[in-house]
């Protein structure tokens, strides 16, 4: 769980070290594609544990089908916020004239950092 906190910050920490040369770039992309999978990996576990503890913590069936269907709506949020980071790493693998590409491939990591925290309480 400690990961997804680590590979988050290391992801900022690439974002912020990006520089116009082109091997920075491509360092800088390498980086959050490397991240975006180990926080992908570290929720996959976290996801699967947290939803048997969700059914296990329920007193009855009706319970624990509406407990899981409100953590899977907000992890629903998250799967998206996912995918929005993988477009916007391979938009900035392709389209290397666009000076946006780069600040959107930071913002989408910023929103999937705090759409995971927010998704495990702020952990």
């Amino acid at each position: 769980m400690k990961k997804t906190a680590i590979a988050l910050n290391l992801f900022i920490l690439f974002m912020l070290l990006a520089a116009c040369g082109a091997s920075a770039r491509e360092n800088l992309i390498h980086g959050a594609l490397v991240t975006t999978n180990a926080a992908r990996d570290d929720l996959l576990v976290y996801d699967g544990q947290h939803q048997l503890d969700i059914a296990n913590s329920a007193k009855t069936l009706d319970e624990g089908v509406a407990k899981l269907a409100a953590y899977r709506q907000k992890r629903e949020a998250v799967v998206r916020l996912f995918a929005e980071a993988y477009r916007a790493i391979a938009i900035a693998a392709i389209i290397k004239d666009d000076p946006t590409s780069l600040e959107n491939l930071v913002t989408a990591g910023k929103l999937l950092a705090d759409g995971i925290k927010e998704l495990r309480g702020g952990k």
